[in-house]
């Protein structure tokens, strides 16, 4: 070790002398820095072979946690005053690194959010406008929402900038193994948006879903079969809901859930559509009797305390003309009328809103534990 005194502590030229010393004494392969700081650019050699000289420069720094590396060709200018600073190669090291500098200095890149917290800023400052300006209706705002937990924790909890594609091929693998195929190609469709605008936003280098090895799920991936009701099951069911409606143990059913059911069953029309059903949109055309759907009750959304948020629903071929053909149907929905002779709502509380979601979920898990006699007493 060669020892180099400083006469004084601010002596500049003591401090310069001692840097000259010590690049003399690392050599060819030692690190050139410049005035942005954080980062290097070096002239790659054999280490079997210190003599022999490789052929490019490796410029080196550190973003989000992890080494970026660039590689750089050796061109030297002969004519130069020094060969060094004269190489092409090392120049354009020089000029990438600074560039990256100057960008990390800025914020530009290495962020230090996370994927999580791209995709909610990414649902308010995109998705969130649209859904107050009418551009875009609840449902699917909401089913944005709903793909995030299925999306692993691993990879929502990365920062963007640590983030490759080799993270998400893992994540999405992981995603085929518990989801259907519809289930992934939402969650793929929001993370690659979100990618996408932080890269817009000079945030991040590179949208990893560019990359050719990220591919949309495919229809091998878990689906799941819809069970049809058979029609014993269906006489359970509404053999249950009379049982219901007579013991005091269930203090009687207050609104007609058998009515409900059967027009779920005739009809086909979603549940948020029932719910949303008014007496005014019944119309009768010659001899058939036709609803017109063109509301849904959203079951996860409320206006004030006991206020429901109604919707469009969710596709535009969805206000839709269905005819009611079940004599039984009828009958129950007109005796139904006539007992609420000022109800709005086809199936309403006693407030006078419609029934909620809440209401019928819960009637329906007592009515399945009562069809398999696991109630108790």
């Amino acid at each position: 070790t060669r020892m180099v005194d400083i006469t004084e502590k601010d002596d500049y030229n003591s401090i310069t002398k001692c840097i000259s010393v010590l690049r003399h004494l690392k050599g060819e392969n030692m690190a050139r820095t410049n005035e942005y700081g954080d980062g290097n650019v070096y002239k790659m050699t054999d280490r079997r072979n210190p003599n022999k000289i490789r052929k490019y420069w490796l410029a080196k720094i550190i973003i989000g946690g992890r080494m970026t590396t660039a590689k750089f060709p050796r061109i030297t200018d002969d004519n130069a005053a020094n060969p060094a600073r004269g190489d092409v190669g090392y120049r354009d090291a020089v000029q990438w690194l600074r560039g990256m500098q100057r960008e990390k200095r800025d914020g530009m890149i290495g962020s230090s959010a996370t994927l999580r917290e791209e995709i909610e800023l990414y649902q308010k400052t995109y998705k969130l406008p649209d859904l107050k300006k009418g551009r875009l209706k609840l449902p699917s705002y909401d089913r944005k929402l709903q793909a995030i937990p299925n999306i692993p924790a691993a990879l929502l909890n990365m920062l963007m900038t640590d983030i490759r594609t080799s993270d998400v091929k893992r994540a999405l693998s992981e995603m085929e193994e518990k989801y259907a195929a519809s289930t992934i190609d939402k969650a793929y469709d929001l993370m690659n948006a979100t990618f996408r605008v932080a890269v817009a936003d000079d945030k991040i280098r590179k949208n990893p879903f560019d990359s050719p090895d990220i591919k949309r799920p495919s229809g091998n991936t878990i689906s799941r079969e819809k069970e049809i009701f058979t029609a014993s099951e269906l006489q359970s069911m509404f053999r249950a809901i009379r049982y219901m409606t007579s013991n005091p143990v269930f203090h009687g059913l207050k609104n007609d859930y058998f009515t409900l059911l059967l027009f779920l069953i005739t009809s086909g029309v979603r549940i948020g559509e029932a719910l949303g059903a008014r007496w005014s949109d019944i119309r009768q055309e010659g001899q058939y009797t036709i609803i017109h759907i063109q509301r849904t009750i959203d079951p996860h959304y409320y206006v004030g305390k006991t206020g429901q948020r109604i919707n469009t629903p969710k596709t535009a071929s969805g206000e839709r003309d269905v005819p009611l053909l079940d004599k039984r149907l009828l009958r129950r929905l007109e005796k139904l009328h006539r007992l609420k002779p000022d109800s709005s709502f086809i199936f309403e509380t006693a407030g006078g809103n419609a029934l909620e979601h809440q209401n019928v979920y819960r009637t329906w898990r007592t009515i399945g534990c009562i069809t398999a006699r696991e109630c108790p007493a």
